[in-house]
Protein backbone atom coordinates (compact mmCIF):
# COMPACT_ATOMS: atom_id res chain seq x y z
CA UNK A 1 0.00 0.00 0.00
CA UNK A 2 1.25 3.47 -0.85
CA UNK A 3 1.48 6.03 1.97
CA UNK A 4 -1.71 8.07 2.43
CA UNK A 5 -0.08 11.34 1.37
CA UNK A 6 0.95 9.67 -1.91
CA UNK A 7 -2.55 8.54 -2.96
CA UNK A 8 -5.45 10.09 -4.80
CA UNK A 9 -8.48 8.99 -2.80
CA UNK A 10 -11.54 11.10 -3.47
CA UNK A 11 -13.66 11.50 -6.58
CA UNK A 12 -12.88 15.21 -6.50
CA UNK A 13 -9.12 14.57 -6.66
CA UNK A 14 -9.53 12.20 -9.62
CA UNK A 15 -11.83 14.62 -11.48
CA UNK A 16 -9.40 17.48 -10.94
CA UNK A 17 -6.53 15.39 -12.33
CA UNK A 18 -8.59 14.38 -15.37
CA UNK A 19 -9.84 17.88 -16.22
CA UNK A 20 -6.53 19.72 -15.76
CA UNK A 21 -4.17 16.94 -16.75
CA UNK A 22 -2.25 15.92 -19.84
CA UNK A 23 -2.63 12.36 -21.17
CA UNK A 24 0.15 10.00 -22.23
CA UNK A 25 -0.64 6.56 -23.55
CA UNK A 26 0.93 3.34 -24.82
CA UNK A 27 -0.28 -0.20 -25.51
CA UNK A 28 -0.73 -1.17 -21.84
CA UNK A 29 -1.46 1.99 -19.88
CA UNK A 30 -2.78 5.53 -19.94
CA UNK A 31 -1.13 8.12 -17.70
CA UNK A 32 -2.80 11.41 -16.83
CA UNK A 33 -0.48 14.01 -15.32
CA UNK A 34 -1.81 17.11 -13.58
CA UNK A 35 0.61 19.72 -12.23
CA UNK A 36 -0.39 21.38 -8.96
CA UNK A 37 0.73 23.95 -6.43
CA UNK A 38 4.07 23.11 -4.73
CA UNK A 39 2.51 23.78 -1.32
CA UNK A 40 0.51 20.55 -1.56
CA UNK A 41 3.40 18.16 -1.00
CA UNK A 42 4.70 15.11 -2.86
CA UNK A 43 3.39 13.45 -6.02
CA UNK A 44 0.08 11.63 -5.56
CA UNK A 45 -0.97 8.57 -7.54
CA UNK A 46 -4.34 7.02 -8.30
CA UNK A 47 -5.12 3.80 -10.16
CA UNK A 48 -8.15 3.14 -12.36
CA UNK A 49 -8.99 -0.41 -13.39
CA UNK A 50 -12.50 -0.84 -14.78
CA UNK A 51 -14.86 -3.83 -14.73
CA UNK A 52 -13.91 -4.44 -18.35
CA UNK A 53 -10.71 -6.06 -17.01
CA UNK A 54 -12.53 -8.83 -15.21
CA UNK A 55 -13.89 -9.63 -11.78
CA UNK A 56 -12.69 -8.04 -8.53
CA UNK A 57 -9.85 -10.52 -8.15
CA UNK A 58 -8.41 -9.61 -11.58
CA UNK A 59 -8.85 -5.87 -11.01
CA UNK A 60 -7.17 -5.96 -7.60
CA UNK A 61 -4.29 -8.02 -8.99
CA UNK A 62 -3.73 -5.43 -11.73
CA UNK A 63 -3.83 -2.62 -9.14
CA UNK A 64 -1.33 -4.42 -6.88
CA UNK A 65 1.06 -5.00 -9.78
CA UNK A 66 0.88 -1.33 -10.82
CA UNK A 67 1.53 -0.21 -7.24
CA UNK A 68 4.57 -2.46 -7.05
CA UNK A 69 5.92 -1.18 -10.36
CA UNK A 70 5.65 2.40 -9.09
CA UNK A 71 6.93 1.87 -5.55
CA UNK A 72 10.68 1.96 -6.36
CA UNK A 73 10.12 4.90 -8.73
CA UNK A 74 8.37 7.13 -6.16
CA UNK A 75 11.51 8.77 -4.72
CA UNK A 76 12.63 9.83 -8.22
CA UNK A 77 9.29 11.33 -9.28
CA UNK A 78 8.91 15.07 -9.68
CA UNK A 79 6.96 16.50 -6.76
CA UNK A 80 3.80 18.58 -7.14
CA UNK A 81 1.96 16.36 -9.62
CA UNK A 82 -1.10 14.14 -9.51
CA UNK A 83 -0.89 10.96 -11.59
CA UNK A 84 -3.78 8.75 -12.66
CA UNK A 85 -2.76 5.43 -14.18
CA UNK A 86 -5.45 3.57 -16.10
CA UNK A 87 -4.96 0.04 -17.35
CA UNK A 88 -5.91 -0.95 -20.87
CA UNK A 89 -7.22 -4.40 -21.81
CA UNK A 90 -3.73 -5.80 -22.52
CA UNK A 91 -2.45 -4.99 -19.03
CA UNK A 92 -4.19 -8.06 -17.58
CA UNK A 93 -1.95 -10.49 -19.49
CA UNK A 94 1.21 -8.36 -19.53
CA UNK A 95 4.47 -9.84 -18.29
CA UNK A 96 6.30 -8.07 -15.46
CA UNK A 97 9.20 -6.69 -17.60
CA UNK A 98 6.74 -5.32 -20.17
CA UNK A 99 4.74 -3.63 -17.43
CA UNK A 100 7.88 -2.05 -15.95
CA UNK A 101 9.02 -0.85 -19.37
CA UNK A 102 5.58 0.58 -20.09
CA UNK A 103 5.53 2.59 -16.85
CA UNK A 104 9.09 3.83 -17.41
CA UNK A 105 8.24 4.91 -20.94
CA UNK A 106 5.21 6.92 -19.82
CA UNK A 107 7.01 8.56 -16.91
CA UNK A 108 9.91 9.52 -19.17
CA UNK A 109 7.61 10.92 -21.86
CA UNK A 110 5.84 12.98 -19.20
CA UNK A 111 9.27 14.18 -17.97
CA UNK A 112 8.58 13.18 -14.39
CA UNK A 113 12.15 12.15 -13.57
CA UNK A 114 14.00 15.38 -12.67
CA UNK A 115 17.45 15.85 -14.14
CA UNK A 116 16.97 12.94 -16.51
CA UNK A 117 18.20 13.57 -20.01
CA UNK A 118 18.08 11.66 -23.23
CA UNK A 119 20.45 8.70 -23.17
CA UNK A 120 20.54 8.53 -19.38
CA UNK A 121 18.87 5.12 -19.37
CA UNK A 122 22.05 3.63 -20.85
CA UNK A 123 24.24 5.58 -18.46
CA UNK A 124 25.94 7.40 -21.32
CA UNK A 125 26.14 11.01 -22.33
CA UNK A 126 25.17 12.04 -25.83
CA UNK A 127 28.16 12.23 -28.18
CA UNK A 128 29.19 15.36 -30.10
CA UNK A 129 26.47 14.75 -32.69
CA UNK A 130 23.73 14.56 -30.04
CA UNK A 131 23.31 10.80 -30.39
CA UNK A 132 22.40 9.37 -26.94
CA UNK A 133 23.83 5.95 -27.75
CA UNK A 134 27.35 7.26 -28.18
CA UNK A 135 27.67 5.51 -31.52
CA UNK A 136 28.34 6.94 -34.94
CA UNK A 137 25.40 7.87 -37.13
CA UNK A 138 25.78 7.35 -40.87
CA UNK A 139 26.66 10.51 -42.75
CA UNK A 140 27.55 12.47 -39.62
CA UNK A 141 30.82 12.76 -37.83
CA UNK A 142 32.47 9.97 -39.79
CA UNK A 143 36.26 10.34 -39.86
CA UNK A 144 37.70 11.56 -43.09
CA UNK A 145 40.20 9.28 -44.82
CA UNK A 146 43.29 11.14 -45.94
CA UNK A 147 46.23 9.92 -47.97
CA UNK A 148 49.53 9.57 -46.14
CA UNK A 149 52.05 12.32 -46.64
CA UNK A 150 55.07 10.99 -48.58
CA UNK A 151 57.15 14.16 -48.27
CA UNK A 152 59.86 12.60 -46.07
CA UNK A 153 60.68 9.60 -48.28
CA UNK A 154 62.56 9.52 -51.57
Amino acid sequence: MLPTERRLRTNRQFRSAYTRGRVYSNALLTLTVSRRDPAFGPARIGFVVTKRHGNAVCRNRIRRRLREVLRPRLPRLTAHVDLVISGKAAVRDAEWPALCASVDELLSRARLFPGRREGAEQGRRPDANGDPGGRERPGRGAPEITEPDNAGTS
